[in-house]
């Protein structure tokens, strides 16, 4: 009886073994398949050249003089970028993007509490990776201002995540980054959810 006992047990452990591998190996291919498709879509509307040229145009301006957030969020390029790049935030599930220049100013974004400010730089590291020449996903954070859920309600302390992809001129220098904001808790999450394997088989993402 105790021989059959420890055979049974032996065999439910490694069942239960192989089952956790499928769940974690299930997850982490969601992700990367949900990174990837979120990178492809920023590099898409990076690579327009409409959003392209409006956007070096909106760092250009910060090279000729010290200028205010004020006189950015009245330039004539950043005004075009929210119409037509806010059009494609709602397309494409974003909060809205954000737009930095080589310096890691914020010279444009579709809400108006980002712009003028380089708080972000200190909170992520994905406009470094961007600033490499990598499309990247960055790690879930607390977010730097009040965003708006679905609703359309602006809350504070809020997770948030970004896609970002670096912006080029025509001699393929990075000049500026331009960085999509995403609900974490609406796609991450989910994903990571999604797979449970049982009452307690929770997936936890961890960073480096």
């Amino acid at each position: 009886g105790g021989y059959g006992v420890h055979s049974v047990k032996q065999e439910i452990k490694g069942s239960l073994v192989d089952q956790l591998q499928l769940t974690l190996d299930a997850n982490v291919e969601s992700l990367r398949l949900f990174f990837e498709d979120k990178k492809l879509d920023a590099q898409v509307l990076a690579d327009q050249p409409e959003i392209r040229k409006n956007i070096l145009s909106l760092i250009e301006i910060t090279k000729k003089e010290d200028v205010s957030a004020e006189k950015l969020r009245q330039s004539a390029p950043l005004k075009w970028l929210r119409e037509h790049l806010g059009k494609a935030c709602k397309k494409y599930d974003f909060i809205g993007f954000v737009i930095f220049d080589s310096t890691g100013l914020q010279v444009g974004a579709l809400l108006e509490e980002p712009v003028g400010k380089r708080v972000l730089i200190e909170r992520s590291v994905f406009f470094y990776q961007s600033l490499q020449g990598d499309t990247v996903v960055s790690n879930p954070f607390m977010a730097e201002i009040k965003l708006p859920n679905e609703r359309g309600e602006f809350h504070a302390n809020q997770p948030t995540q970004f896609v970002s992809t670096p912006i080029k001129d025509q001699d393929d220098n990075v000049l500026g980054v331009l960085a999509f904001r995403m609900r974490p808790h609406k796609e991450f999450d989910k994903l990571i959810t999604t797979s449970r394997f049982g009452k307690t088989g929770e997936t936890y993402a961890f960073n480096d």
